[in-house]
């Protein structure tokens, strides 16, 4: 067994395969503390073919930085920076549950639920959670900073949303994203990022993405957790665009409000996150507060309740056979520097809300909510940014992205 260095203050044994994407593996660990206490971790670990990738191995170091900057309840917790076999690696916070493409698929493909959506209600708070993340990392200043670090996530996708078997839901992989910070490394690639299915129509057509990209991405997964089914690559050509999106819109049938101005007011939302024009989308801001409405209106199980119901015993079925993984039993040992959340490592291997009227502005700005007569909902308060147009913010084109990776 290798001596651990003395500067250590984690010791990390990787016990079972949990992820594996283009990029990295993410492991299930156990993180043993200098006192003796022991608590679960997850470690990603860049995959060896990508070694000789200087861009890959820099943005794997920006996601670090940059998660241990974003400090939100919805955005993935990064521990500490460290090296196994020479690859980076990251240590994050564990979630105990599934991502939405595992949910989505699961219930599809399982069991008595096969083919059955995620249920309505559960699914705007999934959505409005990981609108709150998007949110934060656009907009909000992070602690010690002056300005926001504008992060435009550009992968946002089912497989990259978890909800765990508590309810909690986890906004993962900032690997793609664009951000201004002088603190990053990566500047120029060679390599496309992000999943084609889910960029949006500008993306896709060679543009950078603003956060209005973003919006489109999380728009879709709205759409696919209640049509309980994974879309296929969607047309290009803008009318044909937006015709397959009202007509996707429009077979969603069972969304649970209270009554047709809801639903109305509700599809319309689900348009305007998904329009070929950026200019017509929502934002972040504007999407937490609406699907927060629609969740508090809606009937039918909670989050809490499908969580505790479907998620836990998916996750069971799915890892309760404790498959390892080519690097079960891999030890990294961890001292953690400052709040930045980067640390020195030497590894070894062992192996062995209120009821709001869903209003959703208009192009101009104005407003239309459903029936302002009906007694069951109230007005937008004034001061609740969906009387603004957030538009016509957009990054520099600092990089130049080629060959497109699914």
């Amino acid at each position: 067994m290798d001596s651990a260095p003395t500067h250590r203050q984690f010791e990390i044994t990787l016990l079972q395969e949990r992820a594996a994407g283009t990029f990295a593996r993410v492991y299930l660990a156990e993180a043993i503390g200098a006192d003796g206490l022991s608590r679960i971790v997850a470690v990603k670990v860049l995959k060896e073919q990508w070694s000789d990738s200087g861009e890959l191995l820099d943005r794997t170091r920006d996601e670090a930085r940059l998660l241990a900057r974003l400090h939100h309840k919805n955005i993935l917790r990064v521990e500490a920076m460290a090296e196994l076999q020479g690859q980076p690696t990251i240590i994050m916070e564990f979630v105990d549950g599934l991502d939405l493409k595992q949910l989505i698929e699961g219930r599809e493909d399982n069991g008595e639920d096969g083919g059955k959506p995620i249920p309505a209600r559960a699914a705007y708070s999934i959505a409005q959670q990981a609108a709150s993340a998007l949110e934060a990392a656009y907009f909000k200043v992070p602690y010690g900073m002056s300005d926001p670090l504008k992060v435009v996530h550009r992968d946002v996708k089912p497989s990259n949303i978890m909800v765990s078997c508590e309810g909690g839901v986890k906004v993962l992989d900032f690997g793609t994203a664009r951000y201004s910070w002088e603190g990053r490394h990566a500047k120029t690639g060679a390599l496309r990022f992000g999943s084609l299915k889910y960029m949006s129509p500008e993306r896709r057509g060679g543009d950078r993405g603003d956060h209005s990209s973003d919006i489109y991405s999380l728009g879709l997964v709205l759409i696919e957790m209640l049509q309980g089914k994974l879309l296929p690559l969607l047309p290009l050509d803008e009318a044909e665009h937006d015709g397959t999106i009202a007509a996707l819109v429009e077979e969603l049938t069972n969304l649970c409000m209270p009554n047709e101005d809801w639903a109305a007011s509700l599809r319309q939302t689900l348009s305007r996150m998904c329009a070929s024009d950026p200019a017509l989308r929502l934002n972040a801001e504007q999407c937490v507060q609406l699907l927060r409405a629609f969740a508090d209106q809606a009937n039918g199980p909670s989050l809490d309740s499908f969580a505790a119901e479907q998620v836990t015993s998916m996750s069971t079925r799915l890892y309760g056979g404790g498959s390892e993984g080519a690097l079960s039993g891999s030890r990294i040992f961890v001292a953690i520097n400052g709040t930045t959340g980067e640390g020195r490592a030497a590894s070894g291997s062992d192996q062995a809300a209120p009821h709001l009227s869903p209003a959703v502005p208009s192009p101009d700005g104005e407003l239309f909510p459903p029936d302002p007569g009906a007694s069951n909902v109230q007005s937008v308060p004034s001061g609740s940014g969906l009387d603004t147009d957030p538009f016509g913010q957009h990054l520099p084109y600092e990089d130049f992205e080629r060959t497109p990776i699914e």
